[in-house]
């Protein structure tokens, strides 16, 4: 049962009072699924403060983007506006945010120890906390709810002050600010409704952790979520048909054939992920008799492009007719990191976006709850991405590959024998080749 004991910390963060120039709300948010990595530390959670007002406001920054920030065409107009509702290094932001962190009584840990309260060590809860199973940490039990209050200022205000800003920059002789600046207030209402129901709070909210639910951004029921998304972008005006150089929301977005607790639900849509990329049969093949929980071979090309590249082989692991410089998975989301157990293989190596070390997964894996949150059903979004073109293989820190989009997407990729992706896709896209496995799955588009 979801509890909402809010108490506010010794040291509350400090914040602008912009009374009676301001707009303020209150939300009351309920954590849904397992925080990981909530503190300033990478994985690491600080029970003091487990709700981060300086990371929700870069969540903010990133679902703006994805909503209000789709209607810029270049990126100097998607800054320039960013920077009048979320601020600059030179210039305050007009939104401030207030937490009531949630009382430490109630915070609970899932231990590693157990395999965090789950069923099954090889669950598909497991699949996503690998981070913090591979250094025994402890993750933030889901079931408790804070509380958010953010002010902005109105829009009269906004506009007293940039006449101002202007005035100052007419005696000093200096460049100009556009003389109107438009009202924040939606902006702000986009990026809040975008974050509490399709983000989250700490690390792999793109694979659900952390997931939120709020009953006054929230669908109704499952029944209506189609028309919720339908009507959230519409009443934003934006054009979703054209292509950005930044992620955005997608016109469709893939939910799940049941419902119920929303953390169930999150194992669901995760194994979707799990038997796609690794499922017995569709990722690779059974393992020996002798042991069947170890993983047979893959049914993707990556290693035997890493076996090509490096020369090593273990001699019982024959060439396959995989295509040779094939790199799909990496759609998905980088790094990905190759570790092969016998010696004679290959070494552990890394791949990597070219002059990057990370890209993140353009898919979203998390529940959305609806009515009074106490139900969810899976949902997948497909963020609107530009196209992975590059990438590049390390070992050690150094390249030893690198690979174009051909190695990337290519029909050929569709056509071997035993390819996860053959009737999927006609483009050999990975991204293409899981949502029509999710649509195979029973998982239906709603949106636009």
């Amino acid at each position: 049962m979801t509890r909402s004991i809010l108490e506010y910390p010794k040291e509350e963060p400090k914040i602008t009072d912009f009374t009676p120039h301001s707009c303020s709300k209150i939300y009351l948010i309920h954590v849904i699924t397992p925080i990981f990595g909530g503190g300033v530390k990478p994985g690491e959670n600080d029970l003091d403060m487990i709700i981060r007002p300086s990371s929700i406001q870069g969540h903010l920054r990133f679902w703006w983007r994805a909503t209000r920030g789709a209607k810029f065409d270049t990126v100097t107009q998607l800054f320039n506006r960013e920077g009048e509702v979320w601020g600059t290094p030179d210039s305050p932001s007009p939104v401030a945010l207030q937490i009531s962190q949630p009382s430490i009584s109630l915070l609970r840990q899932r231990k590693a120890s157990d395999y965090y309260g789950f069923q099954s060590k090889y669950g598909p809860e497991s699949y996503v906390l690998f981070p913090a199973r591979e250094k025994e940490a402890s993750i933030c039990k889901e079931g408790f709810s804070f509380q958010l209050k953010i002010n902005w200022l109105k829009h009269e205000k906004l506009q007293h002050l940039r006449d101002q800003e202007n005035a100052t920059l007419r005696q000093e002789k200096k460049p100009q600010k556009a003389e109107k600046i438009d009202d924040i207030g939606p902006d702000v209402e986009a990026a809040i409704w975008a974050w509490m129901n399709f983000g989250g709070i700490g690390s792999r909210t793109r694979r659900g952790c952390g997931a939120l639910f709020c009953k006054e951004t929230a669908p109704q029921d499952v029944a209506s979520i189609g028309k919720w998304y339908k009507d959230h972008l519409n009443g934003s005006g934006l054009d979703r048909q054209q292509q950005r150089t930044w992620p955005t929301l997608p016109a469709k977005i893939l939910i799940g054939p049941t419902e119920g607790k929303p953390v169930v639900e999150w194992a669901k849509v995760i194994d979707i992920m799990r038997s796609f990329r690794q499922g017995v049969g569709i990722g690779r093949n059974p393992g020996s008799s002798s042991n069947a929980r170890m993983p047979g071979r893959s049914h993707w090309p990556e290693p035997e492009t890493i076996r090509k590249i490096s020369g090593d082989r273990l001699r019982k692991h024959q060439p396959l007719d995989h295509p040779k410089d094939s790199f799909p998975r990496a759609e998905l989301g980088l790094p990905i990191v190759f570790h092969f157990k016998d010696v004679l293989d290959p070494p552990e190596s890394e791949l990597c976006p070219a002059g990057s070390m990370r890209m993140s997964s353009p898919i979203i894996l998390r529940p959305i709850a609806f009515g009074d949150g106490r139900k969810g059903v899976p949902l997948i979004i497909r963020l609107s991405t530009e196209p992975l073109n590059q990438v590049e293989l390390k070992v050690g820190g150094k390249t030893i590959h690198s690979n174009g989009q051909e190695g990337i997407r290519n029909p050929k990729l569709t056509k071997y024998r035993g390819s996860p992706m053959s009737g999927l896709t006609t483009t050999g896209s990975a991204l293409e080749a899981f949502v029509a496995f999710a649509k195979k799955n029973e998982f239906d588009e709603v949106g636009l």
